[in-house]
């Protein structure tokens, strides 16, 4: 996987499908609620009013919002339902509540069959909230970001069936950990990680997103920001782990656990971790009905 040096990943040889993911992550040629998400992440003057003047907008969105602050994950803090967008964001915060939205809106970018979109979105958001977990037991991490990283690690996966020839789709078994990976090289020339690298690169999301994304299946020594890319590193391992997670493709390694010792992540907290995902399993499988 060549450096060009800037720190930006060079494709290994396909430069059609680079091509391909560059006009798809062109801003432009985003939807404009997705535009205007993105546009509120990346500065840093944006405020909570515009977010939700945003998110108002769309009917759907807000709704899924809403349904979000009301899940076992977010109620069990304080016992008291959500009822409108506003208490939905003051229960949330600006940061969670724009990551989900950009979420929401990148996976409903793509044209994927509602099955695919689900389980998809199921096994996304469950990387989401173990990476948020883990975070926040971490020194220097941030639960907000690493949620995100979490939310979008295999956005890659949903870039190639969109922009992915067919014939190749057709001849792209699915399988887990480093034949999956390998798979991916030998009928794409790149991965779902370099795939999802370069398309989030190029909706401007900053490296803090990206990098988690990049290596959320090999934990590099020295990496840039390893507080948020560990995170999603050990969420990726955990929820292969989990009998119920269909979309899962990672696998649990001795690598996984000497990265997980180094920050403090043992046994107990593992275990909670897997206990909140259960308990939120119903919510994230019935997510998109909302």
């Amino acid at each position: 996987m060549p450096d060009a040096g800037n720190g930006q990943i060079e494709p290994p040889g396909n430069g059609g499908l680079r091509k391909r993911i560059t006009a798809l992550s062109e801003v432009s040629a985003l939807p404009l609620t997705a535009r205007k998400i993105v546009h509120a992440l990346t500065r840093e003057d944006s405020t909570i009013q515009e977010l939700e003047d945003v998110i108002r907008h769309d009917q759907s969105l807000a709704s899924k919002i809403v349904a979000v602050a009301n899940s076992a994950f977010y109620y069990s803090h304080r016992g008291v339902s959500v009822n409108s967008l506003d208490q939905a964001i003051v229960v949330l915060g600006r940061d969670a509540v724009t990551n989900i939205a950009l979420g929401i809106s990148l996976f409903k970018l793509f044209s994927l069959p509602p099955h695919t979109l689900k389980q998809m979105w199921a096994h996304a958001y469950r990387a989401a909230l173990a990476s948020s977990f883990f975070a926040s037991r971490m020194a220097d991490s941030d639960k907000e970001i690493a949620f995100l990283a979490g939310l979008l690690h295999d956005i890659g996966k949903v870039v190639f069936l969109t922009v992915g020839d067919k014939r190749q789709l057709n001849n792209f078994p699915g399988a887990r950990g480093a034949d999956g990976i390998q798979r991916e090289r030998d009928v794409f020339l790149c991965s779902h990680m370099e795939a999802g690298y370069w398309f989030l690169r190029g909706i401007s999301l900053p490296d803090e997103v990206v990098l988690p994304v990049l290596h959320h299946h090999d934990y590099p020594e020295g990496s840039e920001h390893p507080h948020i890319v560990a995170p999603v590193f050990i969420a990726e391992g955990l929820l292969c782990t989990l009998e119920y997670d269909d979309a899962a493709d990672g696998a649990w390694t001795e690598k996984t656990e000497a990265v997980a010792s180094t920050y403090g992540i043992d046994k107990p907290l593992l275990d909670e971790c897997r206990r909140l995902l259960a308990l939120e399993d119903e919510f994230i499988r019935g997510f998109f009905e909302y």
